[in-house]
Parts: C-alpha cells; structure tokens; sequence
C-alpha cells in the first residue's frame, strides 16, 4: 500500500545531500525556524530519532545567572524558554519524544512574529535545557512541571511566572500572556513611538498614542488596526482597516499565503493546503511566515510534515476570551467549566475542522514502531472513532451542524472502507477492526432503512470475520504484542457489534475470555502483556486496563458484578495517576503513559453501563466533572501528542455522551 506522503517524501530524498564526508544535520535542524530571535543558549539540541544526541557541557546555572544579570541591568525580565528537561529522576523519559513539540513551539509560537518582537525588545530570551542542578534550584520537576515550558525570571533569578505542558500552540495567546506577566511584574519599558511601545509589549499605550494623532495615513490606520488586534478588538479593528486600501504586496505577502494555506486545510483540503504551504516556502525562504511554511511541507523521520498545521496543532482562530484572563500554568481551559453540551458543541466544531479531504482524520503522529508503516491502521481507528462521536452527537446539534455531519460522515465512511487506507498485518491492525465495528453497529441501530441496515451488518460480519482472523492462538489480540487491554477493546466492541445484529462465533468470545482469566492475577489486577506470571503486577499499574477487561468478562459470563465494582472503584482510586500522566507521552508513571488515558477512560465508561442503573449515576457525574478539568484553550482534549487532537475530542465526546445519555 501506499506511504503516507509518498510522493512528498520522495521528491525531498531526491534532494542533494551535500558533503559526503559529513553526516546530513537532522532535518529539523535546517529550517532555521526561531533564527530571528536572539537567544542566548546553551547549545543542546535535540532531535526525533537521535536517542544519545551529544551532550553540550555547559554551566547553565552560570549561563541562567549571567542572562538574569542583563535582564537587571535593562530593568526587564528574562525569558526562558525550557525545550528538555533531563534530571537525575526520570532522565528526560516522562517525554520521549519531546523534539516534536519543540519543533511546534519554534515554528508556531516564537515563529509568531508578535511574540519574536516581544523576545528581542521586552525580554532577556534564553534557550536552556533543564538540567538536575536547574530542576534542584528552582523546585521543578516532571511530572508535575513538563515540557516544553518557559519560565520568567527577574533580575535578580527569582521567578516571576512559569507555563508548561504546552499542548495548544497559539502565538497570540502567548503575546497576550507575555504582556501580562510584563504588567505582572510592575515591568514598563522606555518607549517613544508607536512602533516601540508595542515592542516591548506596551500595546495599550502604543494604541492610545497611535489614535491620538487628527491626521492619520494608511500606515498610520494599518497600525491602529494591528493593535487593536493584538488587544482582541476585532469590530475596532474591522473599521480601522475600511480606511486602508490593501497593497499587491500585502495580498500577496507571505503572511497572506500562509493564512489561505491554513484556511484551505481547516476546509478539509489538506493537498491544496500542502501545495499553498509549499509555494510560500519557496517564494519567502528568508522570512518568518516562509520558514513556518517550509516546517509544513518537510517530511520528518515519521514521513509526516514536522510543522504542527497537518497534525492539528496549529491554529490561528480566536480563542474563548477565558484564554486570555490570569496567568496560566498550562494550556488548559481557563475559564469557568464548561457545561456537557458546550463541551459537546466545542468538540463538534473541532472536529468537523479537522477532517481531511480524504474523508480521514490523519492528524496523528503516532509512533513508528517499528516504522511508520502503521500509522495508516492508527488513521482509520481513529477516524472511526471521530464518525462515532460525530453520529452519537448529530441529532444534539443545529441544522447547520447536523448538514456538515452528514457530509463528514459521508466521506468518513468511504474512507472506512477503503482497503487502501489499511496496512494490514502491521500493528494497531486489531484496533482499526474494532472500533469500525464500533461506528457501523451504532450506524446501524440509528438506521431507519432495512436495506442500509441489512448492508451495515454485511460489513460489520467482514470486520468480525477479520478481526476473528487477527486473534492469536492463545486468544488475545495484539497491538503490538498480546495483551489485556487491547484484547478487551475488541473483545468489547465484538459484543457491541453482535447485540447491533452482526454474527460473533462463541469460539471467539470464549477464546478472548479465556485469554483474559490468564491475564488476570489472583488480587484483580491484569497483567501488562501476556498470561499473569512471575511478580504480580500493581492494582496502580493495571487501574485503566481493570475496568474493561472486568466487563466484558461479565458480559460472557465469565465475571460478576462484584468483580467489576472492585475494578472501577481501583480505577477512579487511581485516577490522580492517570491524570498526571495524560500530561506526558511515555510510561512515566511504571505501567502508566499517556497514551492510555482516553483508551482507559472510554472503555471504562463502557463497562459502567454493565452496573445496575441505580449504581452508575455517580461515575456519570465523575466523568464528567474530570472532562471538566481538563479541555484545551479551544475546547480540544489530548492525551498524548503523538495520537493527536482529533482522537483525544472524539474519546472525550463519546465518554461525556455515555455520562450523559439519560
């Protein structure tokens, strides 16, 4: 089958190496993406698929002192900005692969041309690993403190703010907060013009000055128009702009070219939002908004962009003004908790945004192991899962929302059953059969039409069958190796998909139960992979993986509900666990990772429905109030980077939506 971004991927093989006699810099490392900013920095660099980069020695305590020292000398704060963390602890591995999100942060954030402005005139800007001297002298430490980060120090080395665990990249927002912790720290620099002002983050001043003028030019109006932007006044700065008459070279600028680039791929056109990207990168090499382009249109060692826009991570929308109050920690929803069908509506809007042209949600940057050549299974899981959410939430919505959802579904579907988008025997196999099943069994219990009806079970009997022919001998099922909880995901949706209609054979269910009796330890827990054996394995370790592996157990008979209240009460015990690791991209918490968090969440909230209905209404309003705490700036959910924006929205929606069936 096809790779993804083949042709794109070749075309850049093709290019000239270079000295022969050198090993090539890693691609990254070309871009130049944060080369406008003057950093001081120690010089360490990481980058994807380079597990044992050469370590720069360096003082940085001596580097972190003398940058505080010129921030007292100009009065002003420094500016750090913390791409690793790599501390005598956990050594680096709470996020391994933390080169990713430094790449989004120097391309979408400090490639934003406000907040690079901001670093060069309001602030001391230092790029500094975080090492155990660091981490022991400022109290910081993963998994409560994570990168990417950056951290505001005064002159004399205290610390004024920090904000990590970035997971929504937004320049402006960032502008927006580095103004505020300059007004925070009683921080005003000398300026004189308009110009000035707003560089060193004055932009009230700056737009007091600029509307003080009686005779304005165009440039004058231009600039007014500009801050009353970067001060969130669009119908102000609507007005502003109807004095301007636009210029050939602003219609034409590289800013101009890469917006309609990100509009076309919000659109779902993701080859003519490449094509866009690709045209401005070549035509603008040397600026900003060029090198932001070159980083969507370069392949990294996964054969995806390493820009953020085609894995969902960058947006230039408005945020909720909430974003914009305070001093976050983190990228978090900042505002008042959403109510259920606000996070509902917000996750509809997000993903009908981020379906590409294809029908697919192709977002997700998920690891290659053994190489990228699984990541179309993760694809069409994942795309299975945001029609479900889609489906389960269409009739709550409006006409214009209910419109969009038939199309996206529409065009989901065919992607579904494409054999092209598939790469079969390769891992994630099993998870792209199971959750298919779950989208065409509720596709079809919605359906009014016997003969729509009577085709969904075809198609649902065709993924059993192969789902059935991906079982292992020893009855479980593998993502990548034998295990518990991959096995009770599709051992789960088999069920769904046979009380839908479809035909599961009892040797089936019978063999995956008995591979999860062989999983389990005698104190309830279930082993990581394989049959239980040798030291048990923590009730901490298996919490996300009890509840589903309980449950279906129940549903065949081979449990009892006893067993099951056990394991979801290990399962919210634990939840603090779960929670702070959401925050990482590794097992950084023994058995724990961030990439289980959703996986542990939905499931559990399927195996709720199993209890006797007087018992579930308080895990219903514990699911919901933990998808409460925890919605991006924009409404988006995320667990881990790698399985992306478009699958964390979806896992939420269809938890909230069984917390909230009624």
């Amino acid at each position: 089958m096809p790779r993804p971004f083949a042709a794109f991927v070749l075309a850049v093989s093709l290019a000239p190496l270079g000295a022969q006699d050198e090993p090539p810099r890693p691609i990254a490392a070309t871009l130049g993406l944060d080369d406008h900013i003057a950093w001081r920095s120690d010089g360490q660099e990481f980058h994807e698929r380079d597990p044992k980069p050469e370590r720069v020695e360096v003082d940085r305590g001596a580097l972190l002192d003398a940058a505080c020292a010129e921030a007292k000398r100009r009065g002003t704060l420094v500016l750090w900005y913390v791409h690793r963390i790599q501390e005598q602890g956990l050594q680096g591995r709470q996020m391994y692969r933390a080169p990713v999100l430094d790449v989004y942060m120097r391309q979408v954030v400090f490639g934003d041309p406000e907040v690079a402005e901001l670093c060069n005139h309001a602030f001391v800007p230092l790029r500094c690993m975080m090492d155990e001297g660091l981490c022991e002298r400022f109290g910081l430490r993963p998994l409560a403190f994570v990168e990417p980060a950056v951290i505001w120090l005064d002159g004399d080395g205290r610390v004024v703010h920090w904000v990590e665990r970035f997971r929504t990249f937004h320049g402006h927002w960032f502008a927006s907060l580095c103004v505020r912790v300059l007004e925070h720290a009683g921080v005003e620099l000398a300026a004189a013009t308009v110009d000035e002002l707003r560089q060193v983050g004055r932009w009230s001043d700056a737009l007091a000055l600029a509307l003080k003028n009686d005779t304005k030019s165009q440039d004058d109006w231009r600039r007014i128009a500009h801050l009353q932007r970067l001060l969130r006044q669009p119908e102000q700065a609507l007005a502003s702009e109807r004095n301007v008459q636009p210029t050939v070279e602003q219609l034409d600028s590289a800013e101009a070219g890469y917006r309609r680039a990100l509009d076309a791929l919000r659109e779902g056109r993701e080859s003519e939002a490449m094509r866009r990207f690709e045209a401005v990168a070549a035509r603008f090499p040397d600026a900003i908004w060029g090198r932001r382009a070159r980083a969507n249109s370069t392949p990294g060692p996964d054969d995806r962009p390493l820009g953020a826009a085609f894995a969902g991570f960058e947006s230039m929308d408005a945020l909720p003004e909430s974003a914009y109050q305070g001093l976050p920690r983190d990228t978090t929803w900042q505002g008042d908790r959403m109510t259920p069908d606000a996070i509902a509506r917000a996750g509809v809007e997000f993903l009908l945004a981020h379906q590409r042209d294809d029908g697919g949600f192709t977002d997700s940057r998920y690891a290659y192991w053994p190489d990228s050549e699984i990541t179309p299974n993760v694809w069409v899981a994942i795309t299975a899962i945001a029609c479900t959410a889609l489906l389960e939430y269409r009739p709550t919505t409006s006409n214009r929302l209910q419109r969009l959802t038939d199309r996206a579904l529409s065009r989901g579907e065919r992607y579904l059953l494409d054999p092209t988008h598939l790469n079969r025997g390769k891992n994630e196999d099993c998870y792209s059969d199971a959750y298919r099943l779950m989208y065409f069994a509720r596709r079809a219990e919605t359906s009014g039409d016997e003969g729509r009806r009577r085709q969904l079970l075809r198609q649902m009997n065709e993924l059993v069958a192969a789902a059935a022919g991906r079982q292992r001998p020893s009855g479980f099922w593998a993502h990548e190796y034998e295990n518990a909880f991959a096995t009770g995901a599709v051992l789960q949706q088999l069920l769904v998909a046979k009380a839908a209609g479809a035909s599961v054979p009892t040797e089936v269910t019978d063999k995956a139960a008995g591979a999860l009796l062989s999983a389990r330890f005698q104190s309830g827990a279930y082993v990581y992979g394989g049959t239980a054996k040798g030291r048990p394995t923590g009730l901490k370790d298996s919490a996300g993986r009890m509840p589903v592996c309980e449950g279906v157990l129940l549903q065949v008979g081979r449990s009892d509900l006893d067993k099951l209240r056990f394991a979801l009460e290990q399962f919210w015990g634990h939840m603090q666990n779960l929670e702070t690791v959401r925050r990482n991209d590794f097992h950084s918490d023994g058995e724990l990772a961030g990439f289980f968090f959703f996986h542990s969440l939905f499931h559990a909230s399927e195996a709720v429905r199993l209890l006797p209905e007087a018992e579930q209404a308080p895990h219903w309003q514990r699911f919901v109030e933990l998808l409460q705490r925890i919605p991006e700036l924009d409404g988006s959910f995320v667990d881990s980077h790698e399985l992306g924006r478009s699958y964390g929205t979806a896992m939420a929606l269809l938890t909230l939506r069984n917390a909230t069936r009624g």
